[in-house]
């Protein structure tokens, strides 16, 4: 969308352009007996061109307003196919070592955290995303899995969990 940011500026720049007022620069006519020019002529023509600008900015708009249409699309899909792939590898991986309730807190509260830490990199490029999407949600998963109050941790379990976490990771 740069180019559409940089097109705007430029019709706004225009527009601003077109504002200004043209009568300090008026030419006497008839030899200077006729001081005072009708600009209709003028107002016209730079009202035409003010619309003109006006159409290619709101056509920007509705381009953008589209995009971010799709785009959103793009997410609620991408969401709907996550949810359920998560809570199927967190099932997977994590359901031996948890109990049942565990199991759902964990899926609960890491759905709740890749959601919000999505929304919040959303500056970020893709790849920078997804690593640090799953790095954050990583350390709610480690919280879950170690202070478990249904797990008592032996040297086993520890060897078992770090697996999984690698895993999931």
């Amino acid at each position: 969308m740069k180019g559409v940011d940089i097109g705007m500026a430029s019709y706004m720049s225009e527009l601003a352009f077109l504002a200004n007022p043209v009568s300090s620069h008026v030419q006497s006519a008839e030899m200077h007996n006729q001081a005072i020019n009708s600009l209709a002529l003028i107002s016209a023509r730079y009202t035409f061109q003010a619309v003109e600008l006006s159409s290619l900015m709101s056509a920007s708009y509705l381009y953008t307003v589209c995009q971010a249409l799709d785009l959103r699309v793009l997410q609620v899909i991408f969401f709907q196919a996550l949810g359920p792939a998560l809570y199927a590898i967190n099932c997977d991986l994590f359901g031996p070592l948890l109990s049942r309730t565990d199991l759902d807190e964990l899926n609960s509260s890491n759905w709740d955290h890749v959601q919000s830490t999505w929304h919040q990199t959303a500056h970020e490029d893709s790849k920078d995303r997804y690593t640090h999407v799953i790095d954050a949600t990583l350390a709610v998963v480690t919280n879950i899995l170690l202070f478990s109050p249904a797990k008592a941790i032996d040297p086993t379990a520890s060897s078992a969990i770090l697996k999984a976490l690698a895993a999931w990771r």
